[in-house]
Parts: structure tokens; C-alpha cells; sequence
């Protein structure tokens, strides 16, 4: 399987030898395909064949990556401004696979759906989320999504939810005069 290992193409033993060392190379090819048995096969004319196999093992975890179609949103932005992609590193796309889905907080962001499947032969899906107005001024939030899957590393991404509210300030008095040298305090600002 020349896509996990190299091997070189030709080997010459030198005279007077009975063998020669061969270096063999993995393949790192940043997938998450599981471990696989490699058969090499030596070859030479008025020689048997000879075949020994070796077994690559995978080096990456099965990981979920979740990126958003913005990095910040009003709070009053429509329902679904947030487009988020959920996807799968593995290269078995023969099963469907079903996505756990979570707003760190909620108050300020709101998904979709709380589970999603990425359908058997595909290797991704979406969902959306929406900002929540809460009529406070409370300033902006970072709110983090996070995605799970049973066999996979979870997938987060990050949208901040810009606060809409302005504050204000108002002046009341329990008088509409005061007269000079009055005492401190007569007037009340909030």
C-alpha cells in the first residue's frame, strides 16, 4: 500500500552478500484511517518471491472541527445568523455519524439543534445559531459551541455575541429650585 509506507523501488544485495538492509518509510498522512497491515513483496529474476507485512499504525485521533461563518454577531441579529460546520477527520464515511451539540451559554447564543447527524458518505454538516437579546446591557459574551461524538475528540469554535443595549443615565430631584448656600446633597443623580 504505497499511500501508508515507501519503500525504494529497486535493491541491489552486493556480491558476496546474502542480504541488504532496506529502510521503510510511514506515510504521516494526517487521517484518521485506523492502523493497516502493508505487505512488501521482494522480487528478482530465478529467485522465490518473498513477502513480509508490517503494520502502520495511526498516529492521529478521530477529531471533530467546528468553524462559524462569522466571529462576532449582534444580539439582535435574526434567528440563524450563525451558520456553524461540523466535521469528521476519519476516512470511513460509510456510517452515518450522530453529533452532540452545545451552546456554552445558552442565555447569549442558542443552536440549532442539540444533536445532528452527518449523513453515511459525507463528511460534514451544518447547523445554526442564533443570538439571544436579553434586553440587558451586559456587555459582549465569547460563547463557545462544542461538539461530541462517541469515538471522537470534541470540536469547539468560538462566536462572540456583541451586546445591543446602550446604557443611560437619568437626573431627579425632589426640588425645582434650590436656593443659594443651600446645604449638600438637596439634588439626587442616577
Amino acid at each position: 500500500n504505497s499511500s501508508r509506507v515507501t519503500v525504494p523501488a529497486t535493491v541491489t544485495i552486493p556480491a558476496g552478500s546474502t542480504s541488504a538492509t532496506v529502510n521503510i518509510a510511514a506515510i504521516d498522512n494526517t487521517l484518521a484511517d485506523g492502523n493497516a497491515v502493508v505487505t512488501i513483496t521482494a522480487a528478482a529474476n530465478g529467485l522465490t518471491t518473498a513477502t513480509r507485512t508490517v503494520t502502520v499504525t495511526d498516529n492521529e485521533t478521530a477529531t471533530l472541527t467546528v468553524t462559524s461563518n462569522v466571529a462576532t454577531v449582534a444580539e439582535n441579529s435574526a434567528s440563524g445568523a450563525v451558520t456553524f460546520t461540523v466535521s469528521r477527520n476519519s476516512t470511513d464515511l460509510t456510517q452515518p455519524l450522530t453529533i452532540n451539540v452545545v451552546s456554552g451559554t445558552p442565555g447569549r447564543l442558542t443552536v440549532s439543534a442539540t444533536a445532528v447527524t452527518i449523513p453515511a458518505n459525507a463528511s460534514l454538516v451544518t447547523f445554526t445559531g442564533s443570538a439571544v437579546d436579553n434586553n440587558l446591557l451586559d456587555g459582549n459574551a465569547s460563547v463557545v459551541v462544542t461538539t461530541s461524538a462517541t469515538g471522537f475528540a470534541n470540536g469547539t469554535a468560538t462566536v462572540t455575541v456583541t451586546d445591543n443595549e446602550a446604557g443611560t443615565l437619568a437626573v431627579t430631584s425632589n426640588i425645582s429650585t434650590v436656593a443659594e448656600g443651600a446645604a449638600a446633597g438637596v439634588l439626587t443623580f442616577t
